[in-house]
């Protein structure tokens, strides 16, 4: 058994506050204290922040490393200047009444993640790459007590809620034409997404004819968050059921195309459009309908 009594020099170089990190300014990107920042992950280097997905929260800009915020919290093409960002900080706690976050309403708004527009702005809403912080306790109207990431627990937030990049089948069951005999809209099924992902296609299969189904023509489709994809229209039809060597035949969508992507917490619909021709009543003729999704990383 290794000596307990030793001193393990490899160790001794440490650094207490590993919330604080002094980044490289990026290149002619002006900073304020107290702005948000983020690494841009590509260049390695710290900049305001704002929407894009390769930008890494890193708390608030302290100000420039060397204490000099009138001359070198610009940075240059040389790499000269870096600043000081320090996240792990609750925002508005304490004595004071908390800071506005856009979208934010109600009690419930507690544990929510927080996303920032750009360097001064925070809200409820999900935007691309990664959330800043965490709403702790609401206060009153927009405004919140929010705990702010630090670099490195930005990192892990995005690392640790990471699945695999994997294709699957999403099933939404097995219905009966009786469920497609109307000509309004109607829901056939919905959820609250627990999971994020993305619709890569959608399709059904007919998995019992009937000979006696001599009308229906619908359009189905998948809504995410009340907006339907672009494309992933799922047309069924009596003839792709009324006779024996309709089973095993898949019936796809056309392309999916945007606005395809699920987070966790979206409400997701599969629906029949209106105006559609109704299926014929009483038949026996069923389809199973399912989409191919891939699995993304984080919320």
């Amino acid at each position: 058994m290794a000596d307990p009594t030793s001193v393990v020099t490899a160790h001794q170089n440490y650094v207490v506050d590993a919330n604080r990190q002094d980044i490289v300014i990026k290149n002619a990107e002006p900073l304020v204290p107290f702005g948000l920042a983020a690494l841009n992950r590509s260049l390695g280097k710290v900049e305001f922040a704002e929407v894009a997905d390769d930008l890494i929260p890193a708390g608030l800009v302290l100000g420039a490393s060397d204490g000099d915020n009138t001359n070198h919290l610009t940075g240059d093409s040389s790499g000269t200047y870096s600043a000081t960002c320090r996240g792990g900080l609750l925002l508005g706690g304490g004595r004071y009444g908390g800071v506005s976050v856009t979208g934010a309403s109600a009690i419930t708004d507690a544990g929510k993640f927080v996303w920032a527009t750009d360097g001064q702005t925070l809200t409820l809403t999900r935007q691309a790459g990664s959330p800043v912080g965490i709403v702790l306790k609401w206060i009153s109207g927009t405004y919140c007590h929010v705990y702010l990431f630090s670099l490195v627990e930005s990192i892990l937030v995005s690392a640790l809620s990471a699945a695999p990049s994997v294709y699957s089948v999403k099933s939404f069951g097995t219905f009966p034409t009786n469920a497609l005999q109307g000509t309004s809209a109607v829901t056939l099924w919905t959820e609250t997404a627990y999971e994020h992902y993305k619709f890569v296609s959608l399709h059904a299969l007919p998995v019992a004819w009937d000979n006696a189904a001599v009308a229906g023509d619908q359009d189905l489709n998948l809504d995410i968050g009340g907006t339907d994809t672009t494309g992933g229209v799922l047309t069924l039809a009596y003839t792709d059921c009324d006779g024996a060597a309709d089973m095993g035949t898949e019936i796809d969508a056309t392309a999916i195309t945007a606005n395809n992507e699920v987070h966790v917490g979206d409400t997701v619909k599969l629906e029949m459009a209106s105006g559609g021709t109704g299926f014929t009543a009483d038949v026996a003729a069923a389809f199973h309908i399912y989409a191919v999704i891939e699995r993304l990383p984080g919320v």
